[in-house]
């Protein structure tokens, strides 16, 4: 089940937020039947531009998993855990650490700079060394050496197993950079303080989607791991049940209403925004919000067009009319996304 990368245009403005938005009930006059129109006519738009990716097998049937159940206890335990294996890999002095825990998540401060957090209910960890992740010197390292280096530290300090069925492929690898200023205001040479391998991950060929569905290693300067950040949910080996996609024009109804609520009915001009991408898989939360089952979702990526262009992701579950447990996307708490 991959991903399809599109080029194709349809109708549709401005930034839509995560989730499924709905219309208010429609006025029957002359200004709601132009209205209908030209949601009809955005419909059409969407259903021709799926049909054309041909990213959607209407006859699969996908899986649903039931994940394992994470207690405070056991974030806690894992979180305590890491800290005794990376701590002394970073620092000589004696690995002591203070733990300091909220309501929804902890933090570990070992020696110097090195900490850990840990978020409930969905066990989400992240290492970090404070003074050397997205800073420093330059990491003087290519993409391909990043891979490697990444790949050797998960597997030297067996971060995780990847169990029978499941693979682990590098989705991608970003690079965080500064650029010093002259005093006359000219750009100097820009830095690479970080080279950030991401991997990602599928199920029996289904890829796992959803912001947390990663695993990150942040490189530094001297091949140096400065930082990791391990989102990676344990399931039961046999799936709970199946489920067929949505049929293609109950997407693009879902896809249509959720554009249109954004801008409060106003028609949308069809070179508005393009869409990206189109693909289906396994959707996990965010580090905020704990989950029961692994449901496969129809993900629907776009760009926006002119002089604000922003992107925009929507998630569908495959199973909405009638899920095994809703989908739930709210804004993370500023509180407690901040560093």
């Amino acid at each position: 089940m991959g991903r399809s990368k599109l080029n194709q245009k349809i109708a549709g403005a401005g930034v839509v937020v995560f989730g499924i938005l709905f219309l208010a009930a429609p006025f029957v006059n002359a200004q709601d039947a132009a209205g209908r129109d030209y949601r009809e006519s955005l419909k059409r738009h969407v259903v021709e531009t799926i049909e054309a990716a041909g990213s959607f097998d209407a006859d699969s049937l996908l899986p649903i998993y039931k994940v394992e159940e994470i207690t405070r206890a056991s974030v806690r335990d894992e979180a305590v855990e890491l800290a005794q294996r990376l701590f002394p890999l970073f620092s000589d002095r004696v690995p002591k650490f203070e733990i300091s825990e909220k309501e929804k998540y902890l933090i570990i401060r070992g020696p110097e700079d090195l900490r850990i957090r840990a978020y409930f209910p969905s066990g989400f960890l992240y290492f970090e060394r404070t003074e050397k992740i997205y800073g420093g010197k330059d990491v003087g390292i290519t993409k391909d050496r990043a891979v490697e280096v990444a790949r050797k530290f998960l597997s030297d300090q067996d971060i995780l197993t990847v169990p029978a069925g499941e693979s682990l492929f590098v989705d991608r690898v970003r690079q965080v950079k500064s650029t010093g200023s002259s005093r006359s205001g000219e750009s100097s040479r820009i830095t690479i303080h970080n080279m950030v391998v991401i991997f990602g991950r599928s199920i029996d060929g289904i890829e796992v989607i959803g912001p947390g569905s990663r695993v990150v290693v942040f490189i530094g300067a001297g091949e140096q791991v400065v930082g990791l950040q391990k989102k990676w949910k344990k399931f039961a080996p046999a799936p709970v049940r199946r489920v067929a996609p949505l049929p293609i024009g109950r997407i693009a109804d879902l896809f249509v209403a959720d554009i249109v609520a954004s801008f409060g009915g106003t028609e949308i001009r069809p070179e508005d925004f393009e869409i990206q991408m189109l693909y289906h898989g396994l959707f996990v939360q965010n580090r905020l919000h704990g989950q029961n089952y692994l449901q496969p979702a129809h993900t629907i990526g776009y760009r926006t067009r002119g002089p604000e262009s922003s992107s925009a992701r929507l998630f569908v579950y495959c199973g909405y009319d009638d899920p095994i447990e809703p989908l739930v996307y709210p804004p993370e708490d500023p509180a407690v996304a901040q560093k």
